[in-house]
């Protein structure tokens, strides 16, 4: 089963909920809305992530003669310490007032790009959502 935590708004152009990453970014650089310790939680997990997880290679596919296509990230269920972390920053996320909610799947869709931890998939209609 494929793993996603996502936010409170569709993207139209990626087909799906918005994912977490670029969100938990902004966060632990608002100094205004967001307490020290959250913030220094969120750097800490950040680093851990830009360590660890490979960058997806390709997030779009884009075409000469039909529409380009935005992938969305899914973990794969073996990746159980990026789980367990993304599930901490979405907590992490939560408390600074940004709700968070998990996505599972069989069916991502069609996957365009695989690492050991995650897949990138073009999104499908009957794609659970969470909010």
């Amino acid at each position: 089963m494929y793993i996603r935590l996502v936010l409170p708004h569709f993207v139209r152009k990626y087909g799906g909920e918005a994912g977490f990453f670029h969100e938990a970014y902004e966060l632990k650089r608002d100094k205004e809305r967001v307490p020290k310790w959250l913030r220094k939680e969120l750097k800490q997990q950040s680093r851990w992530f830009g360590d660890n997880p490979d960058a997806p290679e390709r997030i779009v596919l884009e075409f000469k003669r039909r529409r380009t296509v935005h992938g969305l990230c899914w973990f794969l269920p073996e990746a159980q310490e990026h789980i367990a972390r993304a599930r901490y920053v979405a907590w992490l996320m939560t408390e600074a007032g940004k709700p968070v909610r998990e996505i599972r799947t069989y069916s991502p869709g069609q996957i365009f790009w695989r690492d050991e931890n995650q897949i990138v998939a073009k999104s499908q209609s009957d794609m659970p959502r969470a909010f």
